[in-house]
């Protein structure tokens, strides 16, 4: 490895210096909560440490050469929000906490680009596996160090071990999928609205029913994950039996309508809702952070093979229609080669030829031209069209159908197109506008007809 190379590999992209002011204040902010689920009163171990999330996901879109930053960034926002000043032992266990999930998000990023999409039970169970031994690994380390500093309060090696695990896991499995499944489609909506503001393009076309119906199911969902929370932990009738296991019911009912999306949604949702209202009831953490993992991980699996099963699903529909396209032109064909053997005259024969291309495509209004070079006239031998007329014989103008002739190459033309053609000269308006336009020229070997 070169010294420049090295040097790319620890360093930030100047693209990315930009983005780093906001990931320090999301660091300060998922420290700062994390931090009221600290144990020892000194934050050595957190119920649920979102920094841990944050560090893998950061590592993962953006690559390792963030890793200097995101150490750095531990540093600073612990020694503000859970100690006085630096010790050696945060500065230590936030190399190997950052060294660890370096080390998962290299081996992550070198598997098939679709990993991050965690749409199958494949995808979810190398995330699952490489995150979970990154973690195993840091929190053995961490409760080792804690141990021999003296910091490990009454808990022994192992429940320190566990502890710092459970936290950790938890944080991740919250996080990381739910940035890698939601952030491409957030950033298509945030791409497409700042397009829209600047050329000032109707909001309808953004604010469809293809996007506007699946958005209200999941609010109705997330309503329903967000009342059986407030059952869980603040209604008076339920809060004694501490029915907690009841809020995987709209966890699966998300997650069986939304997939992987819907999963890592509510995944997000239930386990901060948990958290919080824990916190806010006094309700023991630990004794639920148990059935948060197994939640979790179903839900993962689950909304993943349901994603898994609806792609191929798509994949089959496809393929289906593909050979139903096949078989269409194909009979297409026959009906041509048939046509030209039994009709009765040449006009006969065009006519079968529409009609074949029916079979096939819309093709309502059609027509065929032919050029002669000795007279250097067009004429429409056959011509079907709901407005205009057949047209006389004529000279080259410059329409679509010349154009073809002088390209010798099919063009599909929708109005976009056509109005980028007319503005460089290449064709005028003629005729009835359409909404689309299909030409194929006619040819003999290499002569356009």
């Amino acid at each position: 490895m070169t010294f420049t190379s090295m040097w790319a590999s620890i360093v930030p992209a100047r693209s990315q210096w930009v983005r780093l002011p906001i990931y320090l204040l999301l660091f300060y902010l998922l420290a700062s909560f994390s931090a009221n689920f600290s144990m020892e009163g000194g934050g050595l171990v957190s119920l649920w440490y979102l920094p841990s999330g944050l560090i893998l996901t950061i590592l993962l879109l953006e690559g390792i050469s963030l890793s200097t930053f995101c150490l750095l960034a531990i540093i600073v926002v612990e020694s503000f929000v859970f100690y006085e000043g630096i010790p050696f032992t945060l500065v230590i266990k936030a190399l190997v906490s950052v060294t660890g999930y370096s080390a998962a998000a290299y081996w992550l990023r070198k598997q098939r680009n679709d990993l991050f999409r965690l749409a199958s039970v494949r995808n979810v169970t190398i995330f699952i596996a490489i995150t979970g031994l990154a973690v195993t690994i840091v929190a053995l380390i961490n409760a080792s160090l804690n141990s021999l500093s003296g910091n490990a309060g009454h808990h022994s090696f192992i429940i320190g071990s566990l502890l710092w695990w459970m936290g950790d896991m938890l944080a991740v499995l919250s996080f990381v999928p739910f940035v890698l499944v939601h952030f491409p489609t957030i950033k298509q909506f945030y791409d497409e609205l700042l397009d829209r503001l600047k050329h000032q393009k109707h909001r309808g076309l953004l604010f469809s029913k293809d996007r506007f119906y699946p958005v209200i199911g999941f609010l109705i969902q997330i309503t329903g994950l967000i009342f059986v929370l407030w059952m869980v932990f603040f209604w008076p009738v339920t809060r004694p039996y501490n029915p907690f296991y009841i809020c995987f019911i709209p966890l699966v009912w998300i997650t069986l309508v939304g997939g992987i999306n819907g999963a890592t949604l509510g995944i997000a949702i239930i386990n901060t809702g948990t958290v919080i209202a824990a916190s806010l009831t006094g309700v023991d953490l630990i004794s639920l952070q148990f059935f948060i993992l197994i939640f979790t991980v179903t839900s993962l699996f689950l909304g993943s093979a349901i994603s898994e099963r609806r792609f191929s699903e798509r994949a089959l529909l496809q393929e289906i229609n593909k050979l139903k396209e096949a078989e269409r032109m194909q009979a297409a064909l026959a009906q041509i080669s048939e046509s030209a053997s039994t009709s009765e005259n040449f006009i006969a024969l065009l006519q079968s030829f529409h009609l074949a291309i029916m079979s096939v495509i819309p093709a309502k209004n059609f027509y065929i031209c032919l050029y002669n070079p000795e007279s250097k006239l067009l004429s429409f031998p056959y011509f079907m069209d709901d407005v205009d007329t057949t047209p006389d014989p004529k000279p080259l103008e410059q329409g679509l159908t010349e154009y073809v002739l002088r390209t010798g190459k099919p063009i599909l033309v929708d109005p976009e197109h056509f109005a980028e053609l007319e503005r460089d000269g290449k064709v005028v308006s003629m005729g009835a506008p359409s909404i689309d336009w299909l030409g194929v020229p006619l040819k003999i070997q290499d002569l356009t007809i």
